[in-house]
This record gives C-alpha cells, sequence and structure tokens, in this order.
C-alpha cells in the first residue's frame, strides 16, 4: 500500500549538490552546521565549505575527478558530510558501505561500484585494508601490499595499493610525448623574463563549457597556488587573468585577444563522453577563426589530459594530475623562447645558475598538430 503525503511534491533543483548545499554558507558562515550530539563536537557553514573544498583539491591533486567512484567506509561523524561533498566538489560518485560489512561484503562492493579510491577511519583501517587486498587479488595481482593510509586532505586518507602482474609488454615500444626543459626556481624564472622579454607575460585561464569545477584551475593560477608551490597570480613578472568557471570557449578567447594574451590556460574536469575533446576542439577553432592561435601558447589542463593528448588536439601541451604552478609557467617561458626563435643566452642569471638550452619543450619537432 503507498501512503502519499498530504504536502506537495518536494521540487528537486537542477544543480549540483555542493551549490545547493552550501547556497548560504556564506551568510550563515558562523552558524553551527553539523553537531555530533554525544561528543559535542561541530563545523560552522564556513568551516563544513572550507574543508570539503581542501578534500576536493587533495582528491583532484591524486587524479581524483569526474566520475570516478569514491567508498567511504566510517560510522555516523561530523567529517561524513564534509567527505560526501567534498568528492561531489571535483564531480567525484560516493558510495557509502556500512561499517558493520565484513571485509567480504566490503569488497564486493568496492568491486560493483568500481570504485578508484576508499575513505576510513582509523578503527576501521586494518578491515578496509584487508577488504583491498582481496580486490586486488581478484583483479589478478599477486603479492599484494596494501600500504598505509595517506592524507587526502584535513583528516582523511586513501589507500595505496601495491601488488605484481604476470602480464608482460615491450617497454621499449611505448612512446609518449613529455614536456622537457630545464626548471628555474621562482625568483630566477622571473628574472629570465624580465631580461629575455622586458615585460610581463600575460596567461589567460578558464574552465570552459558547462564545467563548474575550479579547483584545478585555481590552483594553477591563484596567488597561493598548492603544496608550497606559488601559483601564476604570484609572479611579478606574469600577469595572470583567472576567469574561473563555466566560461564559454568564445568568450574566453574574446578576453585573451582583449587582453593580447601570450598563453590560455584551459582546465576540464568533466569528460564524460569525450565533452572535454568536444570543448578543447571548439575553443581552438574560435581561436583560429579570431587569428590568434599562431600567435598564443595554448595549455589543455586536467584529470584526464595528459601531453600526448593535449597535442592531439592542437595544444601546445597538456599538464594533468600532479603539475604544478611552477611547470606552467616554466613551459610558458620556453615556449615563448622556442617561437622566437632564441636559446637562452648563455651566461649565467644573478643566481649562478647557467640557463639550459631548450631540449624538447614540445617533446616532437613538429610541435603541437597544425592544419
Amino acid at each position: 500500500m503507498i501512503f502519499k503525503s498530504p504536502h506537495p511534491d518536494v521540487e528537486i533543483p537542477e544543480t549540483a549538490l555542493r551549490p545547493l548545499v552550501l547556497r548560504h554558507a556564506e551568510r550563515l558562515a558562523d552558524k553551527v552546521a553539523i553537531v555530533e550530539a554525544g561528543s559535542g563536537r561541530s563545523y560552522t557553514y564556513a568551516e563544513l565549505a572550507s574543508n570539503a573544498t581542501k578534500l576536493g583539491a587533495g582528491l583532484h591533486a591524486r587524479g581524483f575527478g569526474k566520475g570516478d567512484v569514491m567508498a567511504i567506509l566510517a560510522p555516523n561523524l561530523p567529517e561524513y558530510p564534509i567527505a560526501f561533498l567534498g568528492v561531489a566538489a571535483v564531480g567525484g560518485v560516493n558510495t557509502t558501505l556500512n561499517p558493520l560489512y565484513t571485509a567480504d561484503e566490503i569488497a564486493f562492493q568496492l568491486r560493483d561500484s568500481k570504485a578508484r579510491f576508499l575513505l576510513t577511519v582509523p578503527p576501521l583501517m586494518e578491515k578496509a585494508k584487508e577488504a583491498a587486498a582481496q580486490v586486488a587479488k581478484k583483479l589478478g595481482l599477486s603479492h599484494v601490499l596494501v600500504s598505509c593510509m595517506e592524507p587526502s586532505g584535513d583528516g582523511y586518507s586513501f589507500f595505496v595499493v601495491y601488488g605484481r602482474t604476470h602480464m608482460q609488454l615491450d617497454y621499449a615500444a611505448i612512446e609518449v610525448p613529455v614536456v622537457l626543459h630545464r626548471k628555474h626556481g621562482f625568483d630566477e624564472l622571473n628574472e629570465v623574463i624580465q631580461r629575455d622579454f622586458g615585460r610581463r607575460l600575460v596567461v589567460v585561464g578558464a574552465c570552459i563549457g558547462t564545467d563548474s569545477h575550479t579547483t584545478g584551475i585555481d590552483a594553477i593560477m591563484n596567488m597561493k597556488g598548492f603544496a608550497g608551490d606559488y601559483g601564476l597570480e604570484r609572479y611579478p613578472q606574469l600577469r595572470a587573468i583567472n576567469l574561473g568557471s563555466q566560461v564559454e570557449p568564445a568568450a574566453l578567447v574574446a578576453r585573451a585577444k582583449a587582453e593580447q594574451a601570450d598563453a590560455i590556460l584551459v582546465s576540464k574536469v568533466v569528460t564524460q563522453r569525450e565533452v572535454h575533446k568536444e570543448d578543447a576542439r571548439a575553443l581552438l577553432e574560435i581561436a583560429k577563426a579570431e587569428k590568434i592561435y599562431e600567435k598564443t601558447i595554448f595549455l589543455f589542463g586536467g584529470p584526464r589530459v595528459d601531453h600526448k593528448t593535449a597535442l592531439e588536439l592542437g595544444f601546445d601541451a597538456g599538464f594533468g594530475p600532479g603539475t604544478r604552478p611552477s611547470d606552467v609557467a616554466n613551459f610558458i617561458y620556453y615556449r615563448m623562447l622556442e617561437r622566437s626563435g632564441r636559446a637562452p643566452p648563455p651566461q649565467p642569471t644573478a643566481h649562478g645558475t647557467p640557463d639550459a638550452e631548450i631540449q624538447g619543450a614540445t617533446a616532437s619537432p613538429a610541435g603541437r598538430a597544425r592544419d
């Protein structure tokens, strides 16, 4: 028998979970959002939003992105919604496991959900490690070793599993283009940019299309950067303009053209149905129509982006998980030198380190694909 409420149906808005839950977080910043009745531990709305963002950033830095599945094995804790929202922040999918499950039951759900990461708490660690080991063995790995938990954000962890496979391949036959050049330190890079170009280089970046995930682009461009590596906004010799998320390709090209940008940095986290490639191609087509493609450096970044993919699409370089702001800044400098037909001057810089010649700045003689 079906019972229906006398009240009107609840309207479910067409919006992502995290923006919906945290839509009043700024206004209610100092108000308690979550409280644990037994201990009294609590988080304000500001802390909830901040910690979820930090967790999302940690996951993104480790390659977790849109469509990836996070298994959460934990009791009812105030941190549970933080974990849930942190996963949602980078477009991930949550699958929740009952902490009373046996190791076999946990292993079954991990396989069934195709979870890439498992987040748990110390009291459940041994059971979770055994479940992870069983999953690895069922995938055909032997000599399985589940490492200790590593931080993925404040108060959270994920597991790394090692194992041996009997699969063989010809390593010498694998060809992968890479970004290769000498890397200047922060002060030194600013110095050589001023020395070799006599002006600030302009970089315009954005998440294009409907993508609302700014964790990656912010980590590269914002002043703070991440992991102790300063963002592009911090460089005195770079003028970094971060347009944020959900920027249409035409709008990004228009702004870059107006700013006479030297480089355009594109971030895409959403990859369903290859939408990241579709949006990237659209951007380059518009750039060609606006006649800025040939004179602008185009960089493509995201959790499903590598250098090979970027080159095939027509970009100058691709940067995936683990990329630091200094990697991007150095590439732009060397690419600018290459474009102008110059190698770095051989004399030492003020920091006493001689410049190196460009070696494989594009990892291929032809550089990016051209029409």
